[in-house]
Protein backbone atom coordinates (compact mmCIF):
# COMPACT_ATOMS: atom_id res chain seq x y z
CA UNK A 1 0.00 0.00 0.00
CA UNK A 2 0.84 3.24 -0.12
CA UNK A 3 3.34 4.09 2.65
CA UNK A 4 2.74 8.20 2.67
CA UNK A 5 -0.70 7.76 3.89
CA UNK A 6 -1.22 11.12 1.66
CA UNK A 7 -4.52 10.58 1.17
CA UNK A 8 -7.61 8.70 3.33
CA UNK A 9 -9.47 5.71 2.20
CA UNK A 10 -12.47 5.48 0.35
CA UNK A 11 -15.96 6.48 1.78
CA UNK A 12 -19.00 3.84 0.60
CA UNK A 13 -20.45 6.10 -1.45
CA UNK A 14 -17.04 6.63 -3.41
CA UNK A 15 -17.12 3.55 -5.07
CA UNK A 16 -18.34 2.43 -7.52
CA UNK A 17 -19.56 -1.38 -8.14
CA UNK A 18 -20.18 -3.14 -11.51
CA UNK A 19 -20.71 -6.41 -12.73
CA UNK A 20 -17.83 -7.82 -14.70
CA UNK A 21 -19.16 -11.13 -15.59
CA UNK A 22 -22.44 -13.10 -14.61
CA UNK A 23 -22.60 -16.73 -15.51
CA UNK A 24 -23.34 -20.17 -14.18
CA UNK A 25 -22.60 -21.70 -10.92
CA UNK A 26 -23.71 -24.47 -8.79
CA UNK A 27 -26.45 -24.56 -11.54
CA UNK A 28 -27.47 -20.61 -10.91
CA UNK A 29 -26.63 -17.47 -11.85
CA UNK A 30 -24.08 -15.67 -10.16
CA UNK A 31 -22.20 -12.26 -11.03
CA UNK A 32 -18.88 -11.08 -10.36
CA UNK A 33 -18.60 -7.60 -9.10
CA UNK A 34 -15.80 -5.28 -9.43
CA UNK A 35 -15.51 -2.11 -7.35
CA UNK A 36 -13.95 0.60 -8.74
CA UNK A 37 -13.28 5.07 -8.17
CA UNK A 38 -14.65 7.34 -10.86
CA UNK A 39 -12.33 10.55 -12.31
CA UNK A 40 -14.89 12.77 -9.97
CA UNK A 41 -14.00 10.93 -7.06
CA UNK A 42 -9.95 11.44 -7.95
CA UNK A 43 -10.50 15.16 -8.31
CA UNK A 44 -12.76 15.30 -5.09
CA UNK A 45 -9.69 13.93 -2.91
CA UNK A 46 -6.90 15.46 -4.35
CA UNK A 47 -8.94 18.92 -4.06
CA UNK A 48 -9.71 18.02 -0.27
CA UNK A 49 -5.77 17.45 0.20
CA UNK A 50 -4.06 19.83 -1.98
CA UNK A 51 -7.14 22.62 -2.53
CA UNK A 52 -7.56 23.04 -6.48
CA UNK A 53 -4.55 25.14 -6.87
CA UNK A 54 -2.46 22.61 -5.28
CA UNK A 55 -2.85 19.67 -8.07
CA UNK A 56 -2.13 20.00 -11.74
CA UNK A 57 -3.26 17.44 -14.92
CA UNK A 58 -1.13 16.83 -18.14
CA UNK A 59 -2.30 14.62 -20.85
CA UNK A 60 0.45 13.61 -23.73
CA UNK A 61 -0.02 11.23 -26.49
CA UNK A 62 2.59 8.74 -26.87
CA UNK A 63 2.60 5.58 -30.16
CA UNK A 64 -1.51 6.87 -30.16
CA UNK A 65 -1.62 6.14 -26.48
CA UNK A 66 -3.29 8.59 -24.05
CA UNK A 67 -0.97 9.25 -20.94
CA UNK A 68 -1.55 11.29 -17.84
CA UNK A 69 0.54 13.06 -15.36
CA UNK A 70 -0.92 14.14 -12.27
CA UNK A 71 1.57 16.45 -10.49
CA UNK A 72 0.54 17.80 -6.33
CA UNK A 73 2.75 20.25 -5.01
CA UNK A 74 5.09 19.28 -1.98
CA UNK A 75 5.44 22.44 -0.33
CA UNK A 76 7.11 20.28 2.97
CA UNK A 77 10.41 20.19 0.12
CA UNK A 78 9.03 23.10 -2.33
CA UNK A 79 8.65 21.17 -5.21
CA UNK A 80 5.98 19.29 -7.60
CA UNK A 81 5.57 15.62 -7.76
CA UNK A 82 4.33 13.65 -10.51
CA UNK A 83 2.76 10.51 -11.35
CA UNK A 84 1.81 9.47 -15.00
CA UNK A 85 -0.04 6.58 -16.28
CA UNK A 86 -1.72 5.19 -19.59
CA UNK A 87 -5.03 4.71 -20.32
CA UNK A 88 -7.39 2.72 -21.75
CA UNK A 89 -10.02 3.23 -23.99
CA UNK A 90 -13.79 3.08 -23.17
CA UNK A 91 -15.72 0.76 -24.70
CA UNK A 92 -18.77 3.77 -25.44
CA UNK A 93 -16.43 7.08 -25.85
CA UNK A 94 -12.83 5.92 -27.12
CA UNK A 95 -10.90 9.21 -26.66
CA UNK A 96 -12.53 10.68 -23.26
CA UNK A 97 -12.70 6.77 -22.08
CA UNK A 98 -9.10 6.73 -22.90
CA UNK A 99 -8.20 10.14 -21.01
CA UNK A 100 -10.27 9.38 -18.20
CA UNK A 101 -8.81 6.06 -17.30
CA UNK A 102 -5.14 7.23 -17.71
CA UNK A 103 -5.70 9.96 -15.52
CA UNK A 104 -7.51 7.74 -12.56
CA UNK A 105 -4.77 5.28 -13.46
CA UNK A 106 -1.96 8.33 -12.38
CA UNK A 107 -4.09 8.97 -9.48
CA UNK A 108 -3.64 5.21 -8.08
CA UNK A 109 0.21 5.93 -8.56
CA UNK A 110 -0.40 8.67 -5.91
CA UNK A 111 -2.39 6.45 -3.24
CA UNK A 112 -5.91 7.54 -4.60
CA UNK A 113 -8.05 4.28 -4.32
CA UNK A 114 -5.33 2.03 -4.03
CA UNK A 115 -7.03 -0.32 -1.40
CA UNK A 116 -9.38 -1.66 -3.82
CA UNK A 117 -6.75 -3.48 -4.74
CA UNK A 118 -7.20 -5.28 -1.34
CA UNK A 119 -10.83 -6.38 -1.95
CA UNK A 120 -11.85 -10.36 -2.21
CA UNK A 121 -13.46 -12.11 -4.77
CA UNK A 122 -17.26 -10.84 -5.03
CA UNK A 123 -19.73 -13.70 -6.56
CA UNK A 124 -23.31 -12.57 -5.89
CA UNK A 125 -26.22 -14.96 -6.85
CA UNK A 126 -28.66 -13.61 -9.11
CA UNK A 127 -32.61 -15.04 -9.47
CA UNK A 128 -33.57 -15.94 -13.03
CA UNK A 129 -35.78 -12.99 -12.80
CA UNK A 130 -32.33 -10.77 -12.76
CA UNK A 131 -30.89 -12.29 -15.67
CA UNK A 132 -31.68 -13.13 -19.34
CA UNK A 133 -29.85 -16.07 -21.17
CA UNK A 134 -26.35 -14.59 -23.21
CA UNK A 135 -24.75 -17.51 -24.46
CA UNK A 136 -22.23 -19.71 -23.32
CA UNK A 137 -17.84 -18.85 -22.60
CA UNK A 138 -15.04 -20.67 -24.23
CA UNK A 139 -15.57 -22.98 -21.69
CA UNK A 140 -19.10 -24.09 -22.24
CA UNK A 141 -19.84 -22.00 -19.08
CA UNK A 142 -23.38 -20.75 -19.41
CA UNK A 143 -23.77 -16.77 -19.38
CA UNK A 144 -25.98 -14.59 -18.78
CA UNK A 145 -27.13 -11.15 -18.82
CA UNK A 146 -28.33 -8.79 -16.00
CA UNK A 147 -31.36 -6.89 -16.22
CA UNK A 148 -30.57 -3.21 -16.35
CA UNK A 149 -32.33 -2.94 -13.31
CA UNK A 150 -29.75 -4.96 -11.36
CA UNK A 151 -27.38 -2.52 -9.94
CA UNK A 152 -25.13 -2.68 -6.31
CA UNK A 153 -24.12 -0.48 -4.29
CA UNK A 154 -20.94 -0.47 -1.37
CA UNK A 155 -23.33 0.27 2.00
CA UNK A 156 -20.50 -0.14 4.43
CA UNK A 157 -16.36 -0.85 4.31
CA UNK A 158 -13.97 -1.36 7.00
CA UNK A 159 -10.03 -0.92 6.23
CA UNK A 160 -7.24 -2.63 8.42
CA UNK A 161 -4.05 -0.73 10.05
CA UNK A 162 -2.55 -1.32 6.48
CA UNK A 163 -5.39 -0.17 4.70
CA UNK A 164 -6.34 -3.29 2.97
CA UNK A 165 -10.06 -3.77 3.07
CA UNK A 166 -11.17 -6.27 6.46
CA UNK A 167 -15.31 -5.95 5.54
CA UNK A 168 -17.20 -4.74 3.22
CA UNK A 169 -20.88 -5.57 2.63
CA UNK A 170 -22.81 -4.98 -0.65
CA UNK A 171 -26.83 -4.24 -1.29
CA UNK A 172 -28.70 -4.13 -4.26
CA UNK A 173 -30.90 -1.09 -5.49
CA UNK A 174 -33.37 -1.81 -2.71
CA UNK A 175 -30.96 -2.03 0.09
CA UNK A 176 -30.94 -6.07 0.27
CA UNK A 177 -27.79 -7.15 1.79
CA UNK A 178 -25.90 -9.32 -1.28
CA UNK A 179 -22.43 -10.03 -0.09
CA UNK A 180 -20.47 -9.93 2.72
CA UNK A 181 -17.47 -10.51 3.84
CA UNK A 182 -18.54 -11.16 7.30
CA UNK A 183 -21.85 -12.31 7.27
CA UNK A 184 -21.67 -13.05 11.13
CA UNK A 185 -21.05 -9.36 12.55
CA UNK A 186 -22.76 -6.08 12.17
CA UNK A 187 -21.53 -3.49 10.58
CA UNK A 188 -19.57 -1.09 12.46
CA UNK A 189 -21.28 2.76 12.71
CA UNK A 190 -17.42 4.19 12.70
CA UNK A 191 -16.84 5.47 9.43
CA UNK A 192 -13.02 5.57 7.81
CA UNK A 193 -10.08 7.82 9.89
CA UNK A 194 -10.77 11.27 9.19
CA UNK A 195 -8.12 13.87 8.10
CA UNK A 196 -6.73 15.55 10.90
CA UNK A 197 -7.45 19.44 9.99
CA UNK A 198 -5.34 22.22 12.29
CA UNK A 199 -4.84 26.21 12.19
CA UNK A 200 -1.25 25.99 10.26
CA UNK A 201 -3.06 24.03 7.66
CA UNK A 202 -5.41 26.93 7.03
CA UNK A 203 -2.41 29.47 6.63
CA UNK A 204 -1.85 28.90 3.56
CA UNK A 205 -4.85 30.92 1.75
CA UNK A 206 -4.46 29.15 -1.84
CA UNK A 207 -5.60 25.41 0.21
CA UNK A 208 -7.84 27.38 2.32
CA UNK A 209 -9.61 28.43 -0.82
CA UNK A 210 -9.28 25.19 -2.58
CA UNK A 211 -10.63 23.61 0.76
CA UNK A 212 -13.84 25.60 0.69
CA UNK A 213 -14.46 25.45 -2.75
CA UNK A 214 -14.70 21.61 -2.55
CA UNK A 215 -16.69 22.17 0.76
CA UNK A 216 -19.30 24.28 -1.43
CA UNK A 217 -19.59 21.00 -3.91
CA UNK A 218 -19.68 18.52 -0.79
CA UNK A 219 -22.25 21.14 1.53
CA UNK A 220 -24.83 21.68 -1.09
CA UNK A 221 -28.41 21.48 0.80
CA UNK A 222 -26.14 20.69 4.35
CA UNK A 223 -25.36 21.98 6.95
CA UNK A 224 -21.55 23.47 6.30
CA UNK A 225 -20.37 22.51 9.53
CA UNK A 226 -21.68 19.04 9.62
CA UNK A 227 -19.67 18.57 6.26
CA UNK A 228 -16.76 19.64 7.78
CA UNK A 229 -16.82 17.11 10.94
CA UNK A 230 -17.89 14.41 8.54
CA UNK A 231 -14.41 14.68 6.51
CA UNK A 232 -12.37 16.67 9.16
CA UNK A 233 -10.89 15.79 12.49
CA UNK A 234 -11.35 19.57 13.68
CA UNK A 235 -11.97 21.86 16.65
CA UNK A 236 -14.37 24.64 16.80
CA UNK A 237 -11.59 27.14 16.35
CA UNK A 238 -10.95 25.57 12.58
CA UNK A 239 -14.44 25.16 11.62
CA UNK A 240 -15.11 28.90 12.56
CA UNK A 241 -11.84 29.85 10.15
CA UNK A 242 -13.37 27.79 7.48
CA UNK A 243 -16.60 28.79 8.27
CA UNK A 244 -15.90 32.61 8.13
CA UNK A 245 -13.71 32.20 4.54
CA UNK A 246 -16.50 30.08 2.86
CA UNK A 247 -18.65 33.07 3.74
CA UNK A 248 -16.73 35.76 2.72
CA UNK A 249 -16.62 33.69 -0.83
CA UNK A 250 -19.52 32.84 -1.18
CA UNK A 251 -22.29 35.03 0.81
Amino acid sequence: MCNANIFRTLLPDEIEVRVQQAIESKGKPHANLLLYKNARVDMDLLDEQFGCLGWQREHTFKNNRNYCKVSVYDKDHDRWVSKEDVGVESNTEEVKGEASDSFKRACVNLGIGRELYTAPSIFVELTDSEVSDNGVDKYGNKKYKCKSYVTFRVSHIEYDEKRSIKNIVIVDRYGNIRYTTNPTSKPATTAPQRKKLTLDALMDAAYLKGLCEWLRKKAEGKKLSDVIVAYYDCDEEVIKCVTNEFLRLYE
